[in-house]
């Protein structure tokens, strides 16, 4: 039995199940190799992960124990430029085994037996519920032998949305840190044993690098939340690393009552202003930290996909007090699609700051531009292309940002601009007057940090 891919071909060598025992048209299941990070065994309903093995650690996968069939069968795990594959039989040439994907999704390796002139299971790929995929959410451990089964790993709280929840037999949450990584070279990490190494879709390896090298790199990097050796024969060689994924972001939770607290029970004297979410409330937790609330209002159009958007690329985008063009200056490239005046803050020193990442969409770092079939934003800052077709780039962004530049200069509003010799909007207009009007010098530059006459005064002229 050979399962794998050839990197040359594009070749992939699965299994699939049935769609039912007696139609034998291709079901709901497949089990095939995911080369994705480090390549593992995944079994799939459709596009989702019902079970995976973990990567191969030089002797067996790492989400299963030493194979009890290890005398009987013969493994052979390949990995290289041109194909991965995994491949397995019978050491006994005389015995018949098959390998079998039901209607059900269950895996199940299966022996002839002579005697019972019949097929005999031998092993099942999930033989108990800590094999579910994800069964027990992140930073947790799954023990057949206790109750509750699942368990948060130490340092770990669980994600409890309330006291109902102390005694469901949902995990699916997991756990979250009691204390959030500081990734100023104070962390450091705890040794786990007789544990089996989680899904490896989002790790990298090293085979040449040693434990304590893999440690010492890890360190480095504040979204690697685990390592271990690549492979465990010779005493353990080569490095594996996990990274966090988008799912498992490392933010802090607080209830409501705390967050009512801290900002007076939401009093309108600590609104900041108006969303598509919703309000937004400034306010301060017991220790002196200011927050900012939103609140989602029952008339919104938005919902918990968009905060959990905007949450998400917030916590990964790591710019500097999200400041600057987030196209070039931070980590990821954004497209934030609703650029307008009342999404831009001002601190106590004047420095604008981007806020409202609901609507935003993360681009690669190759990628052009995408097309939506919901069109979201605010009329009047999106770009025709946009509005019209639903196509968004870099380009949306700085058209918005040219409107909010030029409603600055002019005073004035785009949407409902109105003048007496045409129909036109703010940028219809000034459009006309760029084409009429020959300026023969510049206006001089302006000054550091003008006063707010000198700056009225600069832009009559540059309306000149």
């Amino acid at each position: 039995m050979k399962l794998g891919i050839n990197f040359v071909t594009g070749f992939d060598r699965n299994i699939s199940s049935w769609k039912s025992v007696e139609d034998p048209a291709t079901g709901l299941y497949s089990f095939r190799i995911e080369p994705q990070g480090l390549p593992q065994l995944v079994l799939k309903k459709g596009p989702e992960v019902l079970f995976n093995t973990g990567s191969w650690n030089g002797v067996y996968f790492t989400r299963r124990s030493l194979p009890k069939d290890y005398t009987v069968y013969s493994y052979e795990f390949v990995l290289n430029k041109d194909e991965v594959y995994y491949k397995f039989g019978p050491q006994n040439k005389s015995i018949f085994s098959r390998y079998l994907l039901n209607p059900s999704g269950l895996v199940q390796r299966s022996i002839w037996n002579d005697g019972k002139n019949d097929w005999e299971i031998f092993s099942s790929t999930q033989s108990d519920q800590c094999y579910i995929y994800a069964y027990c959410g992140p930073y947790s451990s799954c023990s057949i032998d206790k109750s509750p089964s699942c368990k948060c790993l130490e340092g770990f709280m669980g994600r409890l949305a309330s006291l109902g929840d102390l005694v469901s037999v949902d995990w699916s949450k997991g756990c979250t840190r009691r204390t959030p990584l500081a990734c100023d070279g104070r962390d450091s990490f705890l040794k786990q044993t007789r544990l089996k190494i989680p899904d490896t879709s989002k790790s990298w390896s090293d085979i040449s690098i040693n434990l304590k090298g893999c440690e010492e790199l890890c360190l480095k990097n504040c979204s690697c939340t685990a390592y271990a050796n690549l492979d465990i024969r010779e005493g353990g060689r080569g490095c594996r690393c996990g990274e966090q994924g988008k799912e498992d972001l490392e933010l802090p939770i607080f209830d409501f009552a705390t967050i009512s607290t801290a900002t007076n029970n939401f009093s309108s004297d600590n609104k900041l202003g108006q969303g598509g979410l919703g309000p937004v409330y400034r306010g301060t937790f017991i220790d002196g930290q200011e927050i900012t609330v939103k609140r989602l209002s029952k008339n919104s159009g938005q919902g918990i996909e968009e905060f959990k958007n905007e949450v998400t690329l917030i916590a990964k985008l790591q710019h500097r007090n999200l400041r600057g063009y987030l196209h070039h200056d931070s980590r990821l490239r954004i497209i934030h699609r609703d650029l307008k005046a009342s999404n831009i803050l001002l601190d106590n020193d004047m420095n604008p700051k981007i806020s409202d990442f609901g609507l935003a969409r993360k681009f690669g770092v190759d990628q052009i531009q995408a097309k939506t079939k919901r069109v979201v934003g605010t009329y009047g800052y999106m770009s025709p292309q946009y509005a019209l077709d639903g196509l968004f780039s870099m380009k949306s962004d700085v058209f918005s940002f040219g409107v909010l530049v030029l409603e600055i200069l002019s005073g004035k509003k785009n949407r409902g601009f109105s003048h007496p010799d045409h129909d036109h909007n703010l940028l219809g207009h000034a459009h006309d007057l760029w084409s009429v009007v020959q300026v023969d010098t510049d206006p001089p530059p302006l000054r550091a940090n003008p006063t707010i006459a000198q700056i009225r005064q600069y832009n009559e002229d540059c309306a000149k």
